[in-house]
């Protein structure tokens, strides 16, 4: 939920909050079934299990990310990546994209941040710094999401590479092969778009899993993050010419693009067997990770540590004592040899 942009190659700064994250975030499960559990309790009576045990005893847990795209880490069995589903196939142009693409000398860069930011309601300064970043790039048409406001049409107007449109079809942009970059705020459907269409992105996440989003591509080397607190016209150009005029990432992208078109499993065919399978079978607790029951003092191993520890102690004390008892005695020895 607030991924550093490292991962998996952390410093030690990004571990120590990683650490304080997972531990902020450790109730967060329990927080949300409360309220849940509340609710439909009081739509269908007490007597309505608990969101958290209907959880425990699912057969398998369906998640919209590839396992190639994805991260490398331990996880349950149960978990099952069904990445790409949600992708349509690309549709015709319309007849004004149709005309951006023609009109273009070296290609289209699409920029977008998604459907629940709001974009009319940038700031002044920030909405600035990407039109002059843009306009220096006059061989490029910028296809820019956004929702004009009645002040912002004369702005506009005067950075002609620049589209602004409401509404854009985003995956059928990205699959032209004029499309040679995507600004992207990282959020899972354009993130996986961005990777399936094999396009270099420049990773701007605002919140929540679109900076784990972002430290993929990072990690990838399918495109650059840009801060968005640190977004300036210089910042933007030097990140477009970067990703325009390197071969590096659109390299990257086109080896990833492979890697996930030419997955061995399609996403549509494994969730109707997994779930034939879960019909045919009672699965509950068989695949759920044993520490998921455990204690803190069990999961981590301190009931192993703690004896050890305290073995340690008592043989430091012993060896100590022993060692004591002999210098001792051995000065003993040598004061009364010397008296003698």
């Amino acid at each position: 939920m607030s991924s550093p942009i490292g991962v998996p190659n952390l410093s030690y700064m990004d571990k120590a909050y990683n650490l304080y994250q997972d531990y902020k975030l450790e109730k967060f499960p329990q927080n949300g079934a409360t309220r849940t559990n509340k609710m439909l309790r009081n739509a269908f009576g007490e007597d309505f299990p608990d969101v958290l045990e209907i959880i425990r005893k699912s057969s398998f847990v369906f998640i919209n990310i590839p396992e190639i795209l994805d991260q490398v880490k331990p996880i349950s069995n149960k978990i099952v990546h069904i990445g790409g589903i949600a992708l349509k196939k690309p549709k015709k142009l319309d007849e004004r994209l149709v005309k951006i693409f023609e009109n273009s000398q070296k290609g289209v860069v699409l920029f977008s941040f998604g459907s629940l930011a709001n974009t009319d309601l940038m700031p002044e300064e920030l909405k600035m710094a990407y039109l002059e970043a843009f306009s220096t790039f006059s061989q490029y048409e910028f296809i820019w999401k956004y929702h004009l406001r009645t002040n912002d049409t004369l702005l506009f107007s005067k950075y002609p590479n620049v589209h602004p449109m409401e509404w854009v079809d985003q995956n059928s942009i990205l699959a032209q092969r004029k499309t040679k970059a995507f600004m992207t705020h990282c959020g899972l459907n354009s993130f996986i778009e961005g990777s399936f269409n094999g396009i270099p992105m420049i990773a701007t996440p605002l919140f929540s899993d679109q900076n784990y989003n972002a430290a993929i591509i990072e990690h990838k080397g399918t495109g650059i993050y840009l801060d968005l607190k640190k977004v300036t016209t210089m910042t933007v150009t030097n990140v477009l010419k970067e990703v325009l005029e390197s071969d590096r990432y659109y390299k990257n992208a086109q080896e990833l693009k492979k890697k996930l078109t030419t997955f061995p499993y399609k996403p549509n065919e494994k969730i109707v067997k997994f779930v034939e399978y879960a019909v045919e079978n009672s699965i509950e607790d068989e695949l759920n990770l044993p520490g998921a029951n455990m204690t803190f003092i069990e999961y981590f191993c301190l009931d192993i540590l703690i004896p050890l520890f305290v073995l340690a102690l008592l043989f430091t004390y012993v060896v100590y004592r022993i060692l004591s008892r002999l210098i001792t005695f051995a000065l003993y020895n040598v004061a009364k040899t010397k008296a003698d």
